[in-house]
């Protein structure tokens, strides 16, 4: 069995590394591309369904923008729209902030855009009557719109683009095995010749001995 007395500049060893990190990558991104894929179908089949749920108005109870101010490499503030509505089923309130199936309220959705949270103030103002979808099942869970939307696409990219680097990295797990294989062979040849030098070496002290006596 071929070992090497410094592992830290040991070919085989590097390349051992390089494969378990590679692998380690290469499986993190493959779940994180099926958890994505999954989501943006999930969102998909919820939308689709929903569209069968029966609709109430739903009045805005809220509608505001929140600042934050944040400090990096300097002062700067992140607007963020919050806003929510109340309905009303077999008479009892609710109370919610979702508005699509893709995220849990637009604060989560549109992040440190003043534009986009001051439009979407002016679009749902307080007390706006709106339509609310929700499930005749669970009352509570409930979406305004009911749209597809472009997330979706984004989704899939995300998986296909995910897909892509893990065949990249497959194909570099296979290109640094082959390199690894070809530097251990060469350090190899490397030390052989190292001791046959060394031993050479000897044989001529050995001669210039033989020959001074």
């Amino acid at each position: 069995m071929k070992t090497c007395e410094n592992t830290s500049k040991c070919p085989l060893a590097e390349s051992t590394l390089i494969k378990i990190c590679t692998i380690i990558l290469t499986l993190s991104l493959f779940i994180g591309g099926l958890y994505s894929l999954y989501t943006t179908f999930s969102s998909l089949y919820r939308i689709y369904n929903c569209k069968k749920w029966p609709i109430v108005n739903g009045r805005i109870t809220q509608s505001s923008i929140q600042v934050i101010e944040r400090y990096d490499e300097g002062k700067y503030y992140e607007h963020f729209p919050i806003v929510s509505y109340s309905y009303t089923v077999d008479k009892k309130e609710y109370t919610s902030s979702r508005f699509n199936f893709y995220f849990k309220d637009l604060k989560s959705e549109y992040k440190d855009s003043k534009s986009d949270a001051e439009y979407l103030v002016k679009q749902y103002p307080i007390d706006e009557i709106i339509p609310v979808y929700y499930n005749p099942k669970k009352p509570y869970d409930t979406v305004v719109e009911a749209s597809y939307g472009l997330n979706w696409i984004s989704g899939i990219l995300i998986f296909f683009a995910i897909n892509f680097f893990m065949i990249l990295m497959l194909y570099l797990i296979g290109t640094s095995g082959a390199l690894g294989k070809k530097h251990a062979e060469l350090a190899e040849i490397h030390g052989k010749k190292l001791k046959l030098d060394m031993f050479c070496k000897k044989i001529a002290k050995l001669c210039e001995k033989k020959e001074i006596e």
